[in-house]
């Protein structure tokens, strides 16, 4: 099973590079959606290999360009549906999680081995989606400030199984 990563985000030159490194190593496919950049996010992604979608079963890095809508209360959702619809298209049936660019992969956790062991653990019934609550680290502002308003930073469904079915 591939592990797809997916982020949406702008004008994150100051930390995207920290959350890349954490999944690097792990991801199949990484799919970044950015929002209109007006700094050197973008020039960061390209240094890594991000590229428009051309063939995406064979590229690592997929870069979509899509305006964020600031004035839409549903924003975000809308920016996530981007990515959800994208990798329903090219990547039906593997593993998905969505990470921000200022959340880091916990260093002690191997989210490859996670995500076999809840492949060999979970015989997937085809047409029932499965939907995970990871927990990672979260970052205010810079990395100097780590949030700390709860023990756990639990993302509530960023790692799921994905499926025709799902929607934001």
């Amino acid at each position: 099973m591939k592990l797809i990563i997916c982020y949406i985000g702008q004008d994150v030159e100051d930390y995207v590079k920290l959350s890349l490194d954490s999944i690097n190593g792990v991801a199949d496919h990484i799919v970044f959606i950015d929002g209109g950049s007006n700094d050197k996010t973008l020039q960061i992604l390209k240094e890594y290999g991000f590229e428009h979608p051309i063939d995406p079963q064979k590229q690592k890095y997929i870069l979509i360009e899509r305006q964020y809508e600031h004035k839409l209360n549903d924003a975000n959702s809308r920016a996530r549906t981007a990515y959800l619809d994208f990798v329903k298209q090219h990547f039906d049936g593997e593993m998905c999680l969505v990470l921000d660019p200022d959340e880091l992969v916990d260093y002690d956790v191997n989210v490859r081995d996670f995500v076999k062991r809840v492949e060999e653990h979970l015989k997937f019934e085809e047409g029932k989606d499965y939907i995970f609550h990871p927990r990672m680290h979260h970052f205010i502002g810079d990395l100097a400030h780590e949030d700390s308003s709860q023990q756990y930073h639990v993302c509530v469904g960023r790692l799921f199984r994905i499926s025709k079915t799902l929607s934001y």
